[in-house]
């Protein structure tokens, strides 16, 4: 689990405050680093498509100390998914070459997984 998760357990309801901020500051934050900056620096490198497979290791691997309070099962299958959905984004961003539609498309998917942790955690499941 995130740690976010951890600190929500008490407080579901910060949460909710979390899911504008996915598109106002966390979506566009995390893409122009990760594909306006470390993406496009790739290009120079590597081939738009090794790029694209580079900067997901690299937002992958970013993200692991979130989620280092779980065992090795659930971190692997964590980041498993923050594979596929950097992979996504990845090449949203490379298609697109526009940082807007990522950030849009990150928040979106950040915003809905604020809103399943707070359903969850405020009905029981979690």
């Amino acid at each position: 689990e995130h740690g976010l998760i951890e600190a929500a357990r008490g407080t579901p309801s910060i949460l909710l405050w979390f899911i504008p901020l996915s598109w106002l500051a966390i979506g566009p934050g995390e893409e122009l680093l990760s594909r306006n900056i470390i993406q496009k620096y790739l290009y120079d490198s590597f081939s738009r498509r090794s790029a694209v497979f580079v900067g997901t290791l690299v937002f992958t691997g970013i993200h692991l100390p979130a989620y280092s309070t779980g065992g090795p099962a659930a971190i692997f299958a964590t980041l498993l998914r923050l594979f596929a959905i950097s992979l996504v984004l990845g090449i949203v961003y490379e298609r697109t070459e526009n940082v807007v539609v990522a950030a849009l498309v990150h928040g979106t998917y950040n915003a809905i997984q604020f809103g399943l942790a707070y359903v969850a955690l405020t009905t029981g499941l979690m």
